[in-house]
């Protein structure tokens, strides 16, 4: 478990040593301590290496008794951060594993609720016990959030379809106060978070969309599309916004998957403002890609984008 935590920490991801230490420890679990549980799937999934075998024996190992002895905050969040980042969400342990960390919530940091809620989130496993105390821990302590585990926070709940009004707005108000720090990653994420569950805050998003944080040659193609998605469902238009975005849409059209280049044109056309050179640019890179790679809702979305210019 040391020896791997310690390349993980250094970011070398030898893959040969990861997998040979991952099929040696699957098989000796049981002489590990649970912070060494953690540990080790933690490594695993920093430096993105799944071993199957590994993974579902600490899986079957962390039962409801063995976590009880597991009292550490970062320990609880690691490991749930861990089975997020490598699991799909099928593994029984997320039950007992969220039992565990509800019993000691109240003593997590910012980045620890963050981590619990994204695990949950991407596991697609929610547990109703954990999800109330991490909110309610959550606005107590709102202030002491960074971006990047405040955006983190609520894209997992949005995720889980948690609407919780209050913990959103107080996140806002906390948000807007700490704008200049927000990374391109931490500004796609919280607006994307806003829109998918219908939360109305034009003070939120006229902030955003005047913030030094909209650096658009800094966004990837995802969070570009993100957005512009996002600032779309939300009915504004931002007409100086949107022309610097599709400025740096066009400027990088071939990274975008089908569901981005669906999603910002859906965004434009949805917002009334028709950027040709921008509208040419994916229907270019839309043909390049074919149309059987888009989803039938990405089709129909761009169908009907280019029909309503």
């Amino acid at each position: 478990a040391n020896v791997c935590w310690a390349f993980a920490t250094a970011r070398l991801a030898d893959e040969r040593l990861f997998r040979a230490a991952g099929a040696a420890a699957a098989g000796r679990l049981s002489e590990f301590k649970p912070k060494e549980h953690a540990n080790l799937l933690w490594s695993f999934a920093k430096v993105r290496i799944q071993v199957d075998e590994l993974l579902h024996a600490v899986a079957r190992g962390a039962s409801s008794s063995s976590l009880a002895l597991m009292s550490s905050p970062r320990d609880l969040s690691n490991l749930a951060w861990a089975f997020g980042a490598l699991s799909s969400g099928d593994l029984e342990v997320m039950g007992p594993l969220g039992d565990a960390a509800a019993r000691h919530v109240a003593q997590f940091q910012p980045r620890d609720l963050a981590s619990v809620a994204w695990a949950f989130a991407k596991a697609q496993a929610s547990h109703q016990l954990l999800l109330d105390a991490v909110c309610d821990t959550s606005q107590k302590t709102m202030a002491k959030f960074n971006p990047q585990s405040l955006s983190t926070l609520v894209w997992a709940l949005a995720k889980l379809s948690r609407r919780d009004l209050a913990l959103f707005g107080k996140a806002s108000d906390v948000a807007i106060e700490k704008l200049h720090r927000f990374e391109p990653q931490d500004v796609s994420n919280f607006l994307w978070a806003h829109a998918a569950i219908s939360l109305q805050e034009p003070k939120l998003f006229e902030a955003m969309s005047q913030s030094s944080a909209m650096k658009f040659a800094e966004f990837n193609a995802q969070a570009l599309s993100n957005v512009a998605w996002a600032f779309a469902t939300a009915g504004i238009s931002d007409a100086d916004m949107f022309e610097s975005l599709g400025d740096a849409a066009r400027g990088k059209i071939h990274e975008f998957e089908p569901q981005g280049l669906a999603n910002v044109a859906w965004a434009f056309a949805t917002v009334r403002l028709d950027d040709s050179e921008l509208f040419c640019c994916i229907s270019q890179a839309a043909l390049r890609q074919g149309p059987g790679q888009f989803s039938p809702q990405a089709l129909a979305n761009l169908a009907w984008a280019f029909a309503g210019r």
